[in-house]
């Protein structure tokens, strides 16, 4: 089962793995490192929060794997090792590891404030329409799938 994102104490914890996070350590999969991961997982949270504009996926793709891509990001079935990253989410520049671990729990805390609402409805592409339930998962998947590739 996917822990609530919007618990203070999954948020302890997500903080808590992420001060085991060392800007060296090596991952047990994939290319990025440690600071280029963490940048990765602000990317969907600047989007979420209107500071970004959306990954652009071309109409006829985004048609046919709405559900597919839905399924995968929205359910709680873990990621794969490995699966290819989206286009718009790669980081392969070098990057600060403190400055990107300061806007992660920047960013984190924002989303707190703003899904504290748990009525309302978001409209993220390319999912359409989507519940604060399945943006809890979405981003506790994301980040505990990533923070376990880096051993934390």
């Amino acid at each position: 089962m996917i822990k609530n994102y919007f618990l203070e104490e999954t948020h302890e914890e997500i903080k808590s793995r992420l001060n085991n996070l060392k800007f060296d350590q090596k991952p047990k999969w994939g290319k990025m490192n440690a600071a280029q991961m963490l940048r990765h997982l602000t990317i969907p949270m600047e989007i979420e929060l209107g500071r970004r504009e959306p990954v652009k996926i071309p109409f006829l793709i985004r048609l046919l794997l709405k559900k597919t891509i839905r399924e995968t990001v929205l359910s709680e079935k873990p990621y794969k090792h490995n699966s290819r990253t989206p286009e718009g989410f790669v980081v392969s520049d070098e990057r600060d590891f403190e400055k990107e671990k300061a806007l992660l729990l920047k960013l984190m805390s924002e989303q707190f404030e703003v899904y504290k609402d748990k009525s309302k409805v978001w409209h993220m592409e390319p999912f359409g329409p989507i519940t604060p339930e399945e943006v809890s998962t979405m981003n506790y998947k994301h980040i505990d799938h990533h923070f376990s590739q880096f051993g934390v």
